[in-house]
Order: structure tokens, then sequence, then C-alpha cells
């Protein structure tokens, strides 16, 4: 989640905000639901190392502005698809039947 890549402590405390909070929790859910179902999960990949961002060559180190972009692209992203449950198919048109 770019953590690693930013200095600007506003940034950074609303992206901890949306992991800590928001993604861990809704994760959790889903994980307890399958498992339920009699779902397997598969093996997570665990927490990445933290950096120093100073240590990040600046070719490879992505803006403050690149990141806040790329967050609001999957907010974006996300409140369609929250649109789309909300209002299935039939309501804006299509039926998604063949005739």
């Amino acid at each position: 989640m770019m953590l690693n890549h930013t200095n600007d402590s506003e940034l950074k405390e609303a992206m901890e905000h949306s992991v800590d909070d928001v993604l861990e929790s809704q994760s959790k859910q889903i994980t307890d639901f399958l498992r339920n179902e009699g779902i397997d999960m598969p093996a997570g990949t665990g927490d990445k190392a933290k950096a120093n961002e100073q240590q990040i060559p600046p070719g490879a180190k992505m803006t403050d502005d690149e990141i806040a972009n790329m967050l609001i692209v999957k907010l974006n992203g996300l409140l369609l698809f929250c649109f789309m449950g909300l209002f299935p198919p039939y309501y804006y048109g299509s039926s998604g039947k063949s005739s």
C-alpha cells in the first residue's frame, strides 16, 4: 500500500486508517463467512517489512501525488461496485436476458 513511499504524515495516517479500521475488519468477516461455508482459505503472505522512505531510490519511489491519485482511483472503483450492488441491472435498463 505504498506506506513505505510517503513521508506525508496525513497521507500515511489515512492509509493506515483504511487498512487497520476498514480492510482488516472486512477481510475477517469475509474469511469467517467462507470458512463457515466450508471453503478452505489459502495461506496468507504475511505483513510486508517496513522500510525507510529515504532509502528508496528516487526513480523507484512513488510521489505523494501518485499515491493519493492511486487511492482515489481505487476508492472510486469500490464506490462503483457498491452502486452496482445497490442497483442491479434491471434498475438501469438491462435485464441481462437475451430476447
